[in-house]
């Protein structure tokens, strides 16, 4: 009879209670929707149509292609399927129940009838084939590393259309060594402030580290900064120049 070592053992364990976490969470009934509009962070329709009037005030029209990246329970995503041409909205989203929230977010509003396109994934996967004029990725690279903005970056200098323009909302660090102390993020009456760090979420930045992330990409960075977000994120504005 062959000898098992503890290592193997450990695996086969390993493999087992992740097939029956999987299980569990296929059976399991979804989250409700005022949990998952609050695990994106709340201020439902405040932020969801200011991200939506910013975009429409950088020019998308209707016949633009739209990559919403990060797209959650699609508090934006609402306000761009309402707007844009049938098909032309796309998302992406690390967990499957923020996807499925967002298709029922879609059939409360009366907008189920139109096509989107929705996806779940852990590598910024943003190649649906076909090029895309405009993208947002709102409240995400508030809460990654620098090298999954470099991911992100990556993607998407090869999915934007020659010309198309990607924005990303992030927190300011300074770029003196008080960056690695925590950062108190300014924000308006009404709203909690947020403490930034620079090694964990969620993270700040200078402009400089996201052009880093971006050395060697057909991409133009340009630092739009304060463009009314109630807790104090920056946006920033990307191009694809070739």
């Amino acid at each position: 009879m062959p000898i098992v070592s503890d290592a193997t053992r450990y695996r086969w364990r390993t493999r087992l209670a992740r097939r029956v976490h999987r299980l569990g969470d296929a059976v399991a009934p979804p989250p409700p929707p005022d949990q998952l509009r609050r695990r994106v962070g709340g201020n439902w329709e405040v932020i969801g149509k200011l991200q939506f009037d910013y975009l429409v005030s950088e020019g998308m029209r209707p016949e633009h292609r739209l990559i919403d990246v990060g797209c959650g329970t699609l508090r934006g995503g609402v306000h761009y399927v309402g707007y844009l041409d049938s098909g032309n909205y796309f998302g992406i989203d690390l967990g499957p129940e923020m996807i499925e929230g967002g298709r029922g977010e879609l059939a409360r509003a009366g907008l189920d009838t139109k096509t989107v396109h929705l996806r779940a994934t852990d590598t910024f996967d943003v190649d649906f084939g076909v090029p895309f004029d405009y993208g947002m990725a709102l409240s995400v690279f508030t809460h990654v590393s620098l090298n999954s903005i470099t991911l992100c970056l990556s993607n998407l200098s090869s999915a934007l259309a020659v010309g198309g323009r990607f924005y990303g909302t992030y927190f300011r660090g300074p770029a003196s060594p008080e960056r690695t102390t925590p950062i108190a993020q300014p924000f308006h009456p009404g709203f909690s402030q947020v403490t930034t760090y620079c090694d964990r979420n969620p993270f700040h930045y200078t402009f400089d580290d996201l052009r880093h992330a971006a050395a060697d990409l057909p991409l133009q960075l340009d630092d739009v900064g304060d463009w009314g977000h109630p807790r104090g994120q920056q946006m920033l504005r990307v191009t694809r120049t070739a």
